[in-house]
């Protein structure tokens, strides 16, 4: 008799329907069964194609010895046989799945012959053939669901491959494998009958079991599971390596490590000794290093058990496994002993309260849906405690195995075996969220903690470390030695620039042009008026100008002068203004351009106060020929300063909106304008432009480095800064070949197209460009990518400081194609005489990959804040692992990690983490998913507070000429993003706000009126297929209308409704609609237009008449095949459908 191979779920609907009359006859009472609630939810992944071979499980035995093949096939049918659950297919009726168990199976065992193979090519060919035979997807519909192949690698070894699907087997029935293909071996060899006894039950009978446990029971379990695990479930939030993909990807590897026996001894016995199994030591371990890694207190993992608690159902195959939810509270900085005991409460209350199903508690908690996570629990822990990975019989030693390529389907799993009395680690992750390096540091660490965890175990977990021996050699030593160098001041650098080349040119604007002796004559005449004057050393003078040649020429007569200057720029609101005079207190008012441009207010405010001078420069230096400060001296000395002697005024957002002022010296700026210059060898010919804000302490990079070298600095007026595309072209003119950006101002230079034609009809790019410096914000790597295609030629610099710091004081120099890998382009390193040190909240070094505050140590930080020592003492600290009070660092409230280079990647901040629903988001990543969209040029992303509520809003700039929707947007995003990453409202607005420094205006985006289009208003069905399917969605969800857009599972749908959908659909319209077609269109409007556009494949009518053939029905037997299907391998099996209606104990 042939065979059905066709899936029965691929039934044309008239002979399905066939099917569940036959299923429905007398009762129900032919052999077909309702899924166990594990079986449930891993059909339901299957369906919504959202499991690939994620839930294969493989479970390879190598065979030493000499065996005989045949007599290992017969063990293997008898063992099948002996199992319905090895038997059972699964099927869908009217959207519900049934579990039908086959009545007989031959299983082939297929041999691959190896041993002509050179020993590394014959293992390589093993593990390539076991990962190919692992990722090979079942059909759940279409027996068998488990594969055997054996590879003979020499004439007494062997390995068979053995792979499962998930929904008929567990790691308990990995064992009985081994079990029973170890004594039916013996007995068929020496021509003895199967010793083993035959099964009192089987797999269906524990699923009628499951349907029918005791309510009362059920009820007490649940509400144990309801208290602890109800309020504000936390999503352990691993920092990934890479993005998370929208849909969870199973790719995985298996990284181990051991630790020693002298080690694994010291933690069995000290387990003992405080009542604690192996199992609560090492989980209160791991939870240290997970809370460590996240910087969460409330840590929620899952751990499987393995649900065989009655004692017929031990020696059955199937999946009985089930996980249950330990949540753990580490807040409080506990000892070890007092968080073993916390977590030895959380499981034995867990595995008294373990017989409610995992699947359950999904339903019971309501979860949002989220197809990017696994579901609960992120984080997987398990205790392998199987004595029998290896059996020897007289003939043969059998023994389980492991290849290092797995699926992964959880985030991270952590399994612990032991083995020759040694504990072995071993984890398995999900390799396109980590890398290998992360997680081979990760057991490292471990093994660290817990040498630590059994040499004091009443330490607070906080003094623990996770630095490990090879972390030490990434890592900077924060007890190394940083001594301040002896500086020049920029001012001095510069005038000898001056006499050496006085003719060059120093700065250039639109109008004029000055040279480096102009430039020195000019300041020198400013410095000698303001300290005839009085002007003192260390006094501040107010710089009130616009972005021009003569702010330049102010500042460096100011600093020529001993004083310090604060630069006040023209475009901020007089308010703001007049809040920084008062806090720096200037004894001096220098006036670059017209006085009647200011604000009536600050004008009034400027005249009231008592100034030793007041001073208005004119914006080009010719005006001044006959001017006042021609009668003064342009050779004078300029007044010698100290290194430490103030120079400037910078501000910075403050808490409360109140800006902070910050009190610069000369130290950081001529130290990190020499670092800067011969790092990256800059020169006199190169020409550097003053792109940054004017009032943004980038600015003085834009300005020292240039001048203290003697190259020339040039000067874009207000509309090349704002007009789109302008700027570049203003670059390309000048020939620029160094440039400070923010990530921001990319938007502005690649306004043009790259390689769009100009006017002369040469290509546009920027081909001088030698070095771009980004700083001031996150950079991305599609920010990187959009600019290279402009600038091929520029090498980019990733360059993270603050105004505190004050200059940058770690870099990052961007390797192209190395920078793929991540979202963000890292922050490097430290520059010369400074380090990066990332500690973590109880104030040791954090380790590789360990989530702390970034805290930058070095000798050339600024004063502090002016007039605010309690916040200068909070901020700027004594280095805690050195305790010397020369040895100062800033506190930047910006968290990151180290990377397994040593290199620090930037998280968020400590104080505005961005969570959502217990998801921690990226708007760096919602951004980028924006600007994939071809109309959209620029996009935003912030998150409004609205107090207990926090909502997600994104703003899009569109290309001109070019017309999106929201709707439209959020299907795009939709895409390429997690649920929990969409935001809540799409705005388009013309133009997104910057700062006066060239940064996004996330504030003005949150205060400004919404001029977009918002997200589509309701609108109800219209078509035929839209009336159709929302009546279908009325009578499933129990809703008086939807509308066309509104998402399904945002209406209360669930995976169980989308299989009664789709049946429903099917009925209708006869078109099967695959889930994951659905998963992809989840509005009515989505659904409609890919059926009636025929995206989705109809059934072929016209083997209709071949697929179902009822070639019996006598003896209460039936058996369906598909004649058509009599070649395909399938037809070595005995049945595919055996329907029984004899069977009683159903």
């Amino acid at each position: 008799m042939n065979d059905l191979s066709q899936p029965i779920g691929d039934m044309h609907a008239e002979k399905l329907e066939l099917l569940e009359m036959m299923l429905r006859e007398e009762g129900g009472q032919f052999n077909s069964f309702p899924l166990s609630f594990s079986q449930q939810r891993l059909w339901l992944l299957d369906q919504m194609g959202l499991s690939a071979s994620a839930y294969n499980f493989p479970a390879p035995f190598r065979f030493t010895g000499t065996l005989d093949v045949n007599v290992l096939r017969k063990c293997l049918n008898e063992i099948v046989r002996r199992h319905e659950s090895l038997r059972t297919i699964f099927i869908s009726v009217s959207g519900q799945p049934v579990q039908v168990v086959t009545s007989s199976l031959c299983l082939p065992l297929p041999v691959v012959d190896l041993r002509d193979m050179p020993g590394p090519a014959r293992e390589y060919e093993t593990a390539r053939l076991a990962r190919e035979d692992a990722r090979l997807r079942f059909d759940l519909s279409a027996a068998p669901l488990l594969r055997t192949t054996l590879l003979c690698l020499s004439n007494d070894e062997h390995v068979m491959l053995l792979t499962v699907h998930h929904i008929v087997f567990d790691g308990w029935s990995k064992r009985l494998v081994l079990r029973e293909t170890a004594a039916l071996y013996e007995a068929y060899l020496k021509g003895e009958p199967s010793p083993l006894p035959e099964l009192a039950v089987q797999y269906p009978d524990y699923t009628i079991w499951q349907r029918e446990w005791s309510q009362i029971e059920f009820e007490n379990q649940l509400s144990y599971w309801r208290r602890q695990l109800g309020q504000d479930l936390p999503v352990l939030d691993l920092p990934p390596d890479q993005p998370r993909h929208k849909l969870q990807s199973f790719r995985g590897k298996a990284q181990a490590r051991e630790l020693t026996k002298a080690l694994s001894d010291v933690i069995r016995a000290m387990s003992a000794k405080d009542n604690s199994t192996l199992a609560m030591t090492l989980l209160a371990a791991f939870k240290i290093l997970l809370h460590r890694h996240t910087r969460q207190e409330d840590i929620v993992v899952g751990s499987p058990i393995a649900g065989r608690n009655r004692q017929e159902i031990e020696n059955l195959i199937g999946c009985f496994v089930n996980t249950i939810v330990l949540r753990t509270d580490l807040s409080g900085n506990p000892s070890f002993r007092e968080l073993l005991q916390r977590v030895r409460v959380v499981m034995l209350e867990a595995y008294a309260n373990q017989d409610v199903p995992f699947e359950r508690l999904l339903d019971e908690l309501r979860l949002k849906r989220d197809f990017s996570h696994p579901p609960l629990v992120q984080v997987l822990f398990n205790v392998l405690n199987f004595a029998d990975d290896e059996i020897r019989t007289a003939s043969l030693s059998i023994q389980s195995i492991l290849f290092d390529d797995v699926e992964s389907k959880f985030d991270l799993t952590l399994y612990v075996k032991e083995k020759n009395d040694r504990i072995q680690l071993i984890a398995v992750y999900n390799t396109d969220l980590f890398e290998q390096a992360r997680m081979t540091e990760m057991l490292a660490q471990l093994e660290t903690l817990l040498q630590q965890i059994v040499e004091d175990p009443d330490r607070r977990i906080g003094d623990y470390t996770l630095v490990t021996e090879n972390a030490k050699k990434q890592l900077p030593n924060p007890a190394q030695r940083l001594v301040a160098q002896g500086v020049v001041p920029v001012q001095t650098l510069f005038s000898r620039q001056a006499r050496l080349a006085p003719g060059r040119v120093s700065i250039a604007d639109r109008c004029e042009r000055w040279t480096y002796g102009e430039l020195e004559r000019r300041s020198n005449q400013l410095a000698n008026y303001l300290l005839s004057c009085g002007v003192e050393r260390s006094d501040v003078v107010a710089i009130h100008a616009h972005r021009c040649a003569g702010l330049v020429w102010a500042l460096i007569g100011v600093l020529r002068a001993g004083a310090a200057f604060l630069i006040l720029d023209r475009k901020y609101p007089a308010k703001r203004l007049i809040n920084q005079i008062e806090q720096a207190s200037p004894k001096a008012w220098v006036q670059v351009g017209q006085p009647a441009q200011l604000e009536e207010n600050l004008r009034v405010f400027v005249e009231r106060r008592p100034w030793k001078c007041q001073i208005d420069l004119p914006s080009r230096a010719a005006a001044l020929e006959s001017g006042f400060l021609e009668e003064c001296s342009d050779s004078a000395e300029p007044v010698e300063v100290e290194p430490d002697d103030l120079a400037y005024i910078a501000f910075t957002s403050g808490s409360m909106g109140k800006p902070k002022a910050i009190e610069g010296t000369h130290r950081p700026l001529s130290h990190f304008a020499q670092w800067h210059a011969k790092t990256f060898d800059l020169g006199e010919s190169d020409r550097f432009s003053m792109l940054s804000g004017l009032s943004h302490d980038p600015l003085l990079r834009d300005i020292f480095t240039p001048l203290h070298l003697g190259a020339a600095l040039f000067v874009p007026d207000a509309e090349e800064m704002l007009s789109q595309g302008a700027l570049a072209q203003w670059m390309r003119q000048e020939a620029i070949t160094v440039a400070h950006l923010t990530p921001a101002t990319i938007n502005l230079l690649t306004g043009i197209e790259p390689g769009a034609e100009i006017l002369d009809g040469e290509f546009f790019s920027l081909d001088s460009l030698r070095y771009a410096f980004f700083g001031g914000d996150v950079l991305t790597r599609a920010d990187v990518s959009r600019f290279q295609r402009l600038a091929p030629a520029a090498r980019c610099v990733n360059f993270y400081g603050t105004t505190e710091t004050p200059q940058a004081m770690s870099y990052r120099v961007i390797q192209g194609s190395a920078e793929q890998a991540r979202h963000t382009v890292p922050l490097g390193r430290g520059i010369e005489g400074a380090q990066l040190l990332i500690l973590n909240p109880y104030g040791g070094m954090a380790g590789l990959g360990e989530v702390g505050e970034i805290h930058i140590r070095s000798p050339y930080l600024a004063k502090g804040y002016l007039g605010d020592q309690p916040l200068t003492n909070d901020r700027f600290i004594t280095n805690p692992l050195t305790r010397e009070a020369s040895d100062r660092l800033y506190k930047s409230g910006d968290l990151a990690r180290y990377l397994p280079d040593g290199d620090v990647e930037y998280l968020g901040r400590c104080d505005d983490q961005l969570k959502l629903r217990g998801y921690r988001i990226e708007l760096a990543e919602i951004e980028a998913a924006l600007c994939e969209h071809p109309c959209v040029r620029a996009s935003a992303a912030v998150c409004e507070d609205q107090g207990a509520e926090k909502r997600l809003l994104g703003y899009v700039e569109v290309k001109d000429g070019q017309e999106v929707t929201a709707s439209r947007l959020r299907e795009h995003l939709r895409q390429r993003l997690p649920e929990y990453m969409l935001p809540s409202m799409l705005t388009i607005i013309p133009r997104l706000p910057l700062t006066p420094n060239g940064k996004l205006d996330r504030r003005a985006l949150l205060a400004s009126s919404r001029i977009e289009q918002r997200e589509d208003p309701f609108a109800p069905a219209d078509t035929p297929t839209q009336k159709e399917l929302a009546e279908i969605w009325i009578d499933l969800l129990r809703r008086e209308q939807v509308g066309v857009h509104d998402n399904f599972f945002d209406l209360g749908g669930n995976s169980l409704l989308v299989m009664q959908l789709l049946s429903r659909v099917q009925s209708n319209f006869g078109i099967r609609v695959s889930a994951s077609e659905f998963f992809n269109h989840p509005t009515i409007d989505g659904l409609a237009e890919a059926i009636e556009t025929t995206i989705i494949e109809r059934s072929d009518p016209s083997r209709i008449d071949e697929l179902l053939c009822l070639l019996e029905c006598a003896d209460g037997k039936a058996f369906l095949t598909d004649p058509a299907l009599s070649d395909s391998p399938a037809s070595s099996f005995n049945s595919v459908l055996h329907l029984n209606k004899t069977s009683d104990r159903r």
